[in-house]
């Protein structure tokens, strides 16, 4: 989690995008999947800039998103 003072300066999206490429090309995972609150909009607009889709919802009610390594490119526009 990152302090509130440091929010907005692109560190989230810079974090992931290093976690994802360490899980495919270091864990060599074919598939990642991350959840969040449907309320957490910062997160999910991360979410989306990493090129993930939204595949569902779990029964406790949190948002599920998941790249494949095949399909990831970085980040998107």
């Amino acid at each position: 989690m990152l302090k509130r003072s440091v929010w907005g300066r692109g560190y989230a999206l810079e974090i992931s995008k290093a976690l994802i490429e360490y899980a495919f090309h270091v864990l060599r995972l074919s598939q990642v999947v991350v959840e969040t609150v449907p309320q957490n909009t910062p997160t999910k607009k991360v979410i989306e800039k990493l090129g993930m889709r939204k595949e569902g919802a779990t029964p406790e009610g949190l948002e599920f998103w998941s790249v494949e390594k095949s399909a990831y490119s970085g980040l998107t526009e």
